[in-house]
């Protein structure tokens, strides 16, 4: 039996990004594996291109699957349910792997039965598969047991998904990507996959690059925005509902991602020149700030409108 199937969902993806990352996984120096190609009902022009690309590579381990549109949840599902393989890998379609990150991720699975999934360190690329500057390996994560991990999770996503080969067998059991997630799918379902008592593992070495471009969909921060909150929702149910979360200091945990979707959101709105939008997400609300804090806040806030009134003539 094929020891792998990777997915690969590809929805409009840059014809030069998708070519990258389908090289990139014929290059691996482990090649027990399948390629399931599921075109999220890209447009007509490029879903041509896209099946004679694929007809080229005359790679009978690429598999091809048209799909209605799905989104990345729903897409990367259609090729989990047709694989087989005991181990489940995802590479996006604008990323690029090292050629031993399948040799590497499925010999720590065969060494230690209790690892659930393996996931890896990464580098950053530009659209011109340019490297951006060094991002260093994160320290300690294997030191963590599950609870402790959960928490780290709820603050950040340090699971990069082109780095993840995880077994079958424990996604069967918490369910596939929830397919009403327009984003964030991938934390989601880590947390689902901890909250199970998941065991992860961390390489730290390099084994993919994240490429960096107009078209990536954490750009989109109405929509990041209002996942954030379902996140922390159903983060809020599964640590009331987990007995072995019961030293997680929930209400620090929930302002803290909440300041974090807000600092988010605030920065990008400002970017954009949406200061309105910016200032929303930045005020002392958003901003962590104390009863006594907020009292001081509104006091300078109204002497300076009265400042300002006396300076430019207003009434009172």
């Amino acid at each position: 039996m094929t020891q792998v199937d990777v997915i690969i969902p590809v929805f409009n993806t840059p014809h030069r990004f998708l070519t990258v990352a389908l090289d990139s996984l014929r290059a691996q120096t482990f090649s027990d594996w399948n390629a399931w190609i599921i075109n999220d009902a890209s447009d007509a022009a490029y879903t041509e291109k896209l099946e004679a690309t694929l007809k080229a590579y005359a790679d009978p381990r690429f598999h091809y699957l048209y799909s209605d549109h799905k989104g990345p949840a729903g897409s990367r599902n259609v090729g989990i349910v047709e694989g087989k393989a005991p181990y489940v890998a995802f590479l996006d379609s604008d990323d690029c792997w090292m050629p031993e990150l399948l040799a590497r991720h499925v010999s720590a699975l065969e060494a230690d039965a209790g690892i659930v999934l393996v996931h890896g360190h990464y580098e950053q690329i530009d659209a011109d598969g340019r490297r951006g500057g060094p991002v260093p390996p994160r320290q300690g994560l294997n030191d963590l047991d599950v609870p402790r991990l959960f928490a780290v999770m709820l603050r950040e996503n340090f699971v990069a998904t082109s780095s993840v080969v995880l077994r079958r067998s424990s996604l069967e059991q918490v369910g596939c990507f929830d397919e009403s997630f327009p984003c964030l799918v991938d934390k989601e379902l880590w947390l689902r996959l901890l909250n199970a008592g998941a065991r992860f593992h961390y390489d730290p070495n390099v084994v993919f690059q994240y490429r960096i471009h107009a078209q990536n969909i954490s750009k989109k921060t109405d929509l990041l925005l209002a996942t954030r909150r379902r996140i922390i929702a159903k983060a809020e149910r599964l640590v009331r509902e987990n007995s072995s979360f019961a030293g997680i200091d929930w209400p620090s945990q929930k302002r803290e991602m909440e300041h974090h979707m807000n600092r988010e959101a605030a920065a990008v709105y400002l970017e954009r020149g949406e200061f309105t939008r910016a200032l929303k997400h930045s005020s002392p609300f958003h901003a962590g700030l104390s009863r006594a804090s907020l009292l001081l806040f509104a006091r300078s806030l109204y002497r300076s409108l009265r400042g300002f009134g006396r300076w430019s003539g207003a009434t009172r």
